[in-house]
């Protein structure tokens, strides 16, 4: 037996209400994937509404998946591409006596480069500061110029050396290497 209502039409059903409803939140949190805990959800809710066919607002959960995908895989790349961009950084586990550095103007980030690229030093040796609480600055700048002053590597009469050494918070991470570094 068919139910119908005073204009002979069949009642909306709860089940395809609520899959419809589904549908337009899995559109909505589609279009809001920059806030990357909306992806999961859209993708979850998306799949829910399709499952719950009798519905003309499905076309609205497949648009939500797609945006939701679209939004992981664009924040996938961006992520990649930034991680990309600053891997050939300096950072202190990747340099050793040999290498040349070059510093970029704008970002004042130093990188390694070819010896035969313009570059802004060698070095020429990296001593350890001594181990013990960060000594305070004016101290690690005393004792980083005299460990490059004396240390092997320096070509003899040459006077034009510079050095990297570490910050407090470096020390407190267990950093204790001054980078002394001469322009060839």
């Amino acid at each position: 037996m068919s139910v119908t209502d005073q204009y002979g039409s069949a009642p909306i059903q709860p089940t395809a209400q609520r899959s419809g409803v589904l549908s337009v939140v899995t559109f909505v949190l589609g279009l809001l994937g920059i806030l990357v805990v909306t992806i999961p959800i859209s993708i979850v809710l998306g799949i829910v509404a399709l499952v719950r066919s009798n519905q003309k607002l499905k076309p609205l959960a497949v648009i939500g998946i797609l945006l939701a995908l679209l939004w992981a895989v664009g924040l996938g790349i961006g992520g990649y591409t930034l991680a990309k961009a600053g891997s050939d950084k300096l950072t202190l586990s990747n340099v050793k006596v040999g290498d040349c550095l070059s510093q970029d103007p704008e970002t004042h980030l130093s990188k390694v480069v070819d010896c035969g690229q313009t570059n802004d030093g060698k070095v020429y040796a990296t001593p350890a500061l001594p181990e013990g609480k960060f000594p305070g600055d004016a101290k690690v700048t005393q004792l980083s110029q005299s460990l490059c002053q004396a240390a092997p590597g320096l070509p003899s009469g040459a006077t034009n050396f510079v050095y990297a050494a570490p910050t407090e918070t470096q020390w407190n991470l267990g950093q204790h290497k001054v980078y002394c570094l001469y322009k060839a």
